[in-house]
């Protein structure tokens, strides 16, 4: 079987994590796809293992599709099962976006640390707008890694209205940074202007 670079290696990760998502693929078919690519990828890269970690229990547990699609299906995430390790990973990666990784890449190392500590996405994409805030010079990376993603433009909204609500709960000054991260989604259309501007509008009436 021929060899493939670490860059096709990526890409088929990342395909098969997200139809795995997507409920297209099971988690067995899915480990047989990387122990497969695992064979033909001289230079196997960490983000490999990790997933053949993360997805070897489900395809070695004998359990029929009956049984793990539920797993898949689940509206809400158990907070006692997710590991503060997997959050402190996730913020050291999204920290280093001045490294030069190519967003793709960093969207298959974020989908691969939600699966390994049960993370929840909804908190990985505040944390993404809290290293967005944190690193705002780097803009273009964290506007990349946001459309990668397929963050909601609703949950955005919230979540930065929410910011806005908090610094004015708190009687803080609202950091310039976060004006630069809204101004931002709304110039990649990310956001609504006029949702946003109710957030701004509400607080700006409660002051008075």
């Amino acid at each position: 079987m021929a060899h493939v670079t670490d860059d096709v290696a990526t890409l088929c990760v990342l395909d098969i994590c997200q139809k795995v998502i997507a409920l297209e693929l099971s988690p067995e078919d899915a480990y047989s796809k990387l122990q497969d690519l695992r064979a033909t990828t001289p230079l196997l890269s960490s983000m490999l293992l990790d997933v053949l970690v993360v997805i070897e229990g489900d395809a070695t547990s004998g359990e029929n599709k009956e049984k793990v699609l539920p797993n898949y299906k689940q509206a809400k995430y158990n907070l006692l099962r997710e590991e503060s390790e997997g959050y402190a990973k996730l913020i050291t990666e999204l920290m280093d976006a001045g490294s030069g990784l190519p967003p793709k890449t960093m969207m298959t190392r974020v989908l691969c640390l939600i699966g390994q500590f049960n993370l929840d996405p909804n908190r990985v994409i505040d944390i993404c707008l809290e290293c967005f805030e944190c690193c705002a010079s780097q803009k273009d990376f964290y506007i990349a890694l946001l459309k990668e993603i397929k963050a909601n433009k609703d949950y955005l909204c919230t979540l930065l209205g929410f910011k806005y609500t908090f610094y004015h709960a708190a009687g803080k000054e609202t950091p310039f940074s976060l004006y630069v991260v809204t101004s931002s989604l709304i110039r990649e259309e990310m956001i609504d202007l006029l949702k946003i501007t109710g957030f701004v509008s509400e607080i700006i009436s409660t002051s008075d």
